[in-house]
C-alpha cells in the first residue's frame, strides 16, 4: 500500500522569478536546489528547512495552463507536490475511486513514473504526485543532509509546517484526505483564529494539511474559496514568534497579529503567498 513520504515542493505562481527567487533569498535564505526552464516555465526549487517552494513564471502564451492561472489569480499558491513510495499501486487506489490522471504531458497518465496530476474541481487541492529518484539529487535526500539551519540559526527558527487547503464542504474534503491519501486525522474539527472551521489531516509522518472551511464571508479563506484558488496558505512552525515577527517586519513584510500566538503576513508583500507564523502546534490552535 503506498504512503505519503514527504512534500516535493509548493508551486508559486510569480511574475518574475529573478524577483521571486531575491525575495525568497532575503526572507528565508534557502538552499538553491536547481534552477531550470521546463518547457517555458522558468523555476526555482528552494529548499528552506524541510520544505521545498516553488516559485515558477509561466511562458507568455495563453495556452499554458499556469498563465492562464496567473493571468486570473495574480500571483498565488498553486499546487501541492508530494512524494510517494509506490506509484502504481497510488494509480490504481485513485483511478478505483473514480479520479482522473495526468502526466506531465497533460494527457492520460501512462507511465507511473511519470509526474501524477490529479485534477482541478475532482480533488480539494491540485495534487501532483512523484516518486523519488536519486537522479532528482534532492538535497534533503543526501546523506549528509540537516535542516539545522533554519531551525538553530536562522531568525525564523523554522520547526514544522503546514499546508492549508480551503473549501465549501470540510467533511468531504477531510474524507478524500482520509481515504484516498491514507490519511489520519490529528484534529477532527476546530474554530481558528483565521475564521476557519477546520481539520488536520496528517498524510505519512511528515505532512500536514490544514481542511479549512471558511465561517466569515470577509475573510482571506473566503476569497480564496471563491476565487478557486484552494490552496491558500503556507504555515510555519518557528520557536520564537516575537523574533520571527521583527524578522519579517524588518524585510518590510506587514505581520498582522491575528490572536495569541498567531500571526498572518500580507500577501501583498510576500508576492502573493499567505504566510503564516505560529508558536503553537496544530492541536493547540
Amino acid at each position: 500500500m503506498f504512503s505519503v513520504q514527504q512534500v516535493f515542493h509548493v508551486s508559486h505562481v510569480v511574475d518574475d522569478l529573478d524577483a521571486a527567487v531575491a525575495w525568497y533569498d532575503d526572507v528565508f535564505s534557502p538552499r538553491v536546489w536547481q534552477r531550470t526552464d521546463l518547457f517555458g516555465t522558468q523555476l526555482a526549487l528552494l529548499v528552506i528547512g524541510d520544505t521545498v517552494l516553488m516559485p515558477m513564471s509561466p511562458p507568455e502564451h495563453e495556452a499554458a495552463s499556469t498563465r492562464r492561472f496567473l493571468t486570473r489569480n495574480g500571483q498565488h499558491l498553486h499546487s501541492l507536490a508530494l512524494y510517494v513510495d509506490d506509484p502504481v499501486d497510488l494509480i490504481e487506489h485513485l483511478r478505483g475511486m473514480g479520479l482522473r490522471l495526468t502526466g506531465s504531458s497533460g494527457g492520460e497518465l501512462e507511465d507511473p513514473n511519470d509526474e501524477i496530476w490529479t485534477q482541478p474541481r475532482e480533488t480539494p487541492v491540485v495534487l501532483e504526485l512523484f516518486q523519488p529518484r536519486e537522479s532528482m539529487q534532492d538535497p534533503r535526500h543526501e546523506s549528509d543532509w540537516s535542516s539545522s539551519y533554519w531551525r538553530d540559526e536562522h531568525p525564523l527558527a523554522i520547526r514544522d509546517a503546514c499546508y492549508t487547503v480551503v473549501t465549501d464542504d470540510l467533511a468531504g474534503a477531510t474524507k478524500f484526505f482520509v481515504d484516498a491519501m491514507h490519511g489520519k486525522v490529528v484534529v477532527a474539527e476546530a474554530d481558528t483564529p483565521y475564521a476557519t472551521r477546520s481539520a488536520f489531516v496528517q498524510l505519512g509522518d511528515n505532512v500536514t494539511i490544514e481542511v479549512a472551511e471558511p465561517s466569515d464571508p470577509a475573510s482571506g479563506a473566503e476569497r480564496d474559496l471563491a476565487a478557486r484558488t484552494s490552496f491558500h496558505a503556507v504555515t510555519f512552525q518557528v520557536a520564537d514568534l516575537a523574533r520571527a515577527v521583527a524578522h519579517v517586519e524588518a524585510k518590510g513584510i506587514t505581520a498582522e497579529r491575528v490572536a495569541d500566538g498567531h500571526v498572518a503576513l500580507d500577501p501583498g508583500d510576500t508576492l502573493g503567498v499567505q504566510f503564516r507564523l505560529t508558536d503553537r502546534t496544530v492541536g493547540e490552535w
